[in-house]
């Protein structure tokens, strides 16, 4: 029963994860559209680079690693911030601007919280990279729930 409990508590990690990935994904969409449609073609390898290194990320992630889990914190929380900041003088701008980046820095800290908080998404990290000694305490602190 415990084990079973376990994994199904790694699968909801996982597509927690999964979930905030794919946010992230249609975020980041949403950025390089809108480059292209103000800004024009001459930032597009900048958007390139910045796309196919979050995919790296996110993979590095996936797999379990602890680095990549802290690095996305600081980099997501840095950013969740100064959007949440440039989000008013941005409704000024343009709403729909304002709305988009408002939106961006919601996703970004809602994502470091569930990087931080979340015993199942941890549970699930701790199980791709086989950290046996956190599965136990993850599935301690699980179970006394």
């Amino acid at each position: 029963m415990d084990a079973e409990f376990l994994a199904g508590r790694a699968e909801v990690g996982r597509k927690r994860l999964l979930k905030y990935m794919a946010l992230w994904f249609t975020v980041s969409l949403g950025v390089f559209v809108s480059y292209l449609q103000f800004v024009g073609t001459d930032r597009l390898p900048q958007q390139i680079v910045r796309f196919i290194l979050t995919v790296l990320l996110f993979w590095w992630l996936y797999n379990g690693s602890n680095a990549a889990r802290w690095l996305c914190i600081v980099l997501f929380w840095v950013g969740g911030t100064v959007m949440a900041m440039l989000a008013p003088g941005m409704f000024r701008v343009d709403t729909l601007r304002g709305v988009s980046t408002f939106c961006d820095a919601l996703v970004m800290l809602f994502f470091v919280r569930t990087l931080i908080w979340s015993l199942e998404v941890k549970l699930f990290l701790a199980v791709q990279r086989g950290d046996r000694p956190e599965m136990a305490r993850l599935s301690e602190k699980l179970l006394s729930e």
